[in-house]
């Protein structure tokens, strides 16, 4: 009996090996994604389960779609650390494609005619989705332009308030799609530091690596809620009838909360890692820290020989100020907006 047992054990083993020797540096991505953020990993399993094809009934009949890409479509390979900046990425378009995907199924498994002008599904979490049917008759995101000065244009403005893609088509809808999707993105680079740590040649390299894929995603926290207040307060200011028709559909707001809240805790623990948090874990592994004269550049080092990352978040600090300011007071407290 034991001898069988044993051979059982080694040819477990035996063939656990061989499947990781024969990993990809893609699969390896994947796999650690599933073991250190499952919630993110869910985005990717919940679209797998979609059928490749669907439809819903209409008034007028029946509209009909398909999946639109495929569950490692943004995926492209290359080292372990590429394979872990794409990751993120696919968690963020896969999400996208679930948004618009997941509805027909929903309608499908109630028996639903969509009667509606929208439906949306918003996946912030593996217990906190929400379909929105929605008949608010959205303005476009780029009506904004006139609103937002060119001191206050981030990175993302041209493509998502100054461009033509279907975020500035779906107005409010559009916008908090990407809010969420960026949130997802920065919950998979978040979580995963521990991959990123064993990606690169020594572990300070990979945190470099981890701290600099992480800015960016931070920066779309403060950038969405600035264009989705902006948008909440044109209507109320301009567009009356819409803002009815927002403030009717509570799911919009309860959406948008939901979000911040997740989102919000993942960049406030960026933020005490940015200031404080990098010192103290490796002042305990035996490293010197030390910040560049111009305080921009955080770098960590033995005998003389360091590296850094850059600590800025740039567009951040250009919205806060409008963010904290009282512009958007009327609409927080008429909605029932998070602060």
């Amino acid at each position: 009996m034991f001898q069988i047992k044993r051979i059982f054990i080694l040819l477990v083993f035996s063939a656990a090996f061989s499947w990781a020797w024969g990993q990809s540096n893609t699969e390896w991505a994947v796999s650690r994604l599933r073991a250190l953020s499952p919630r993110e990993y869910e985005v990717l399993k919940r679209y797998e389960k979609l059928p490749a094809k669907f439809s819903v009934r209409t008034q007028n009949g029946t509209l009909s779609s398909q999946k639109s890409v495929t569950l490692l479509e943004f995926m492209r390979g290359g080292s372990r650390t590429q394979c872990l900046g794409d990751i993120s990425t696919n968690v963020h378009e896969i999400n996208h494609a679930l948004t618009s995907a997941y509805p027909y199924e929903y309608c499908r498994q109630h028996n639903r005619v969509f009667t509606e002008r929208s439906m949306y599904y918003f996946f912030i979490g593996p217990d906190n989705d929400q379909m929105i049917f929605s008949n608010v008759d959205y303005f476009p995101s780029q009506d904004l332009k006139r609103e937002i000065p060119a001191a206050l244009r981030t990175f993302r403005f041209n493509t998502y308030i100054g461009g033509e893609s279907s975020t500035q088509t779906d107005g409010l809808l559009g916008l908090l799609g990407e809010y969420n999707a960026y949130h997802h993105s920065l919950n998979t680079v978040w979580d995963m530091k521990a991959a990123w740590m064993t990606a690169a040649d020594t572990p300070v390299d990979g945190y470099i690596d981890w701290m600099s894929a992480l800015p960016s995603y931070v920066e779309a926290y403060y950038e969405f809620r600035f264009y989705i207040l902006e948008y909440l307060r044109d209507a109320e200011r301009n567009k009356p009838e819409i803002y009815r028709q927002i403030k009717k559909e509570a799911g919009l707001i309860s959406v948008f909360n939901r979000i911040t809240e997740n989102f919000r805790t993942v960049v406030q623990a960026y933020e005490q890692e940015n200031s404080s948090g990098w010192k103290t874990y490796w002042q305990a592994e035996g490293y010197e820290v030390r910040l560049s004269e111009e305080g921009d550049y955080c770098f960590i080092g033995k005998n003389g020989q360091f590296k850094g990352f850059n600590n800025q978040l740039g567009d951040r600090d250009k919205l806060l100020p409008r963010l904290k300011s009282d512009r958007y007071n009327k609409v927080i407290i008429d909605l029932g907006i998070v602060e």
